[in-house]
């Protein structure tokens, strides 16, 4: 998961984004990584620690296929 930390598209030959990158240190994804963003079903998210959340800002390429 992450969040567009600016605008539109930057760099040369590359074109880029900038995103802040956010996961967490599970090696593995569950079922509450699938979970909607409705309240009924915010009690079945697992619970966040700070310190179990990782996160880096990475620049995402963006290439055409």
């Amino acid at each position: 998961m992450g969040i567009l930390l600016k605008e539109g598209a930057a760099g040369g030959a590359v074109p880029f984004l900038n995103v802040l990158e956010i996961k967490t240190q599970r090696d593995q994804r569950d079922s509450t990584d699938l979970l909607p963003y409705l309240p009924k079903y915010r009690r079945m998210f697992t619970k966040l620690h700070p310190n179990h959340v990782y996160t880096k800002t990475i620049q995402l390429p963006l290439v055409s296929f």
